[in-house]
């Protein structure tokens, strides 16, 4: 096969999988989710999704340093940093997650999803501070 030509079916696959995993919303880098609550309390982070969304397990949850140039830690790399609440199978995944961090000044990034539209939202470096 020509290279030009695998390249083409290349797009049209990647094209088709994003039509069937559901649409995704950024909300802004520094931005925090339209659909979740994300507070804070000592050496914690929660973020909770708004009734009817979710937790994306599947998407690479980071925290990073103020900066935004040093990762500190991801769920993939730290599981024990992130405490996800037990996916409710009737929703797709849990409702909420805690993760564990050093107290000062953080950027987290995640994304959650809604239960019925299958619609994601993810989030990119926002600020938070930890007592």
């Amino acid at each position: 096969m020509r290279p030009t030509l695998l390249l083409g079916l290349s797009a049209v696959v990647g094209v088709a999988a994003l039509m069937f995993a559901g649409q995704v919303q950024a909300s802004g880098d520094g931005t925090p989710p339209a659909n979740a609550d994300i507070t804070v309390s000592k050496g914690v982070i929660d973020v909770k999704g708004h009734p009817g969304w979710h937790i994306n397990t599947e998407y690479t949850w980071k925290i990073h340093s103020p900066d935004g140039k040093t990762k500190l830690f991801d769920h993939k790399a730290n599981p024990d940093k992130f405490e996800f609440d037990k996916a409710d199978e009737k929703i797709g995944g849990p409702p909420h997650v805690k993760v564990h961090v050093p107290s000062g000044p953080v950027l987290i990034s995640g994304a959650i999803c809604s239960n019925g539209s299958g619609q994601c939202e993810n989030f990119t470096r926002v600020p938070v501070t930890v007592p």
